[in-house]
């Protein structure tokens, strides 16, 4: 199934799941961008789990602010790229994937935030 995901103007954020949560992409022929004000965190596990077969999504992380710190992993996935990333690593996707992300921002500072309610 061919689909197409875009995210823009929003914030993913205080999503939980057991192994993740924010962003999930499982089915094959996904594509899109994904542009965020805050991009997510989760209380365990990657921001951005992703699963999928064999033809794999091909999702473009442009302008986010990415909530981690450190070297806390974001993404991971069997598909391109393959293993996980930090936000660092998130950035340097080639081919234009990724970039104007920043990153490693504090809980206290999205939690003090007035549009984070």
């Amino acid at each position: 199934m061919n689909t197409t995901l875009s995210v823009s103007g929003s914030s993913i954020y205080r999503n939980t799941a057991p192994t993740g949560g924010g962003l999930y992409v499982g089915s094959s022929g996904t594509s899109g961008t994904v542009q965020t004000k805050r991009a997510p965190w989760t209380t365990s596990g990657p921001r951005l789990p992703r699963n999928c077969p064999a033809s794999a999504p091909r999702l473009s992380y442009t302008s986010n602010t990415i909530v981690a710190s450190g070297t806390t992993i974001i993404y991971t996935g069997v598909c391109k790229p393959p293993g996980s990333l930090t936000v660092a690593g998130l950035n340097a996707l080639p081919s234009g994937r990724a970039r104007g992300n920043t990153g490693n921002l504090s809980l206290a500072t999205v939690r003090s935030s007035p549009t984070s309610r």
